[in-house]
C-alpha cells in the first residue's frame, strides 16, 4: 500500500486537477461562444437569403400574371380584329354582288335599247 498522504498535498492535487479542467473547461466554452456567434450570423445571412428568395417568388408570380393579363388582352383584340374583318368582306362581297347585278341589268338594258333601236332603223329606213 502507499504510504498515505498528507491532507495538504490532497488538496493541492485536486486544485491542480480542477484548473486544468477549468481551463479545458473555459476552452470549450470560448469555443461554444464563438459557435453560437458564427450560427447567430449564419442564421442572419440565411433568413435575409430566405427574405430576397421570397420577394423574387413574389416579383416573378406578379410579372407572370401580368404577362398572363397581356396575352389574354392581345389573344381578345386579335380575335375582334378577326371578326371585324370578317364582317368587312361580307360587307364587300355584298357591293360586288351589287355592282355585279347593275353591272348585269345595264348590259341588258343597253342591249334592248340596241336591238330596238336597229329594228326601228331597218324598219323605217327603206331597202336598196
Amino acid at each position: 500500500m502507499p504510504p498515505k498522504k498528507r491532507k495538504r498535498e490532497r488538496q493541492r492535487e485536486r486544485k491542480g486537477k480542477g484548473k486544468g479542467e477549468r481551463c479545458k473547461l473555459e476552452e470549450l466554452m470560448e469555443k461554444l461562444k464563438d459557435d453560437i456567434k458564427r450560427e447567430q450570423t449564419e442564421r442572419g445571412y440565411f433568413q435575409l437569403e430566405r427574405d430576397k428568395v421570397n420577394a423574387f417568388w413574389d416579383i416573378t408570380k406578379k410579372q407572370l400574371e401580368e404577362a398572363k393579363a397581356t396575352i389574354r388582352n392581345k389573344e381578345r383584340e386579335l380575335e375582334e380584329t378577326e371578326e371585324r374583318h370578317q364582317v368587312e368582306i361580307k360587307v364587300y362581297k355584298q357591293k360586288v354582288k351589287h355592282l355585279l347585278y347593275e353591272h348585269q341589268n345595264n348590259i341588258t338594258e343597253l342591249k334592248r335599247d340596241g336591238s330596238t333601236k336597229f329594228y326601228a332603223n331597218t324598219m323605217l329606213s327603206p331597202a336598196p
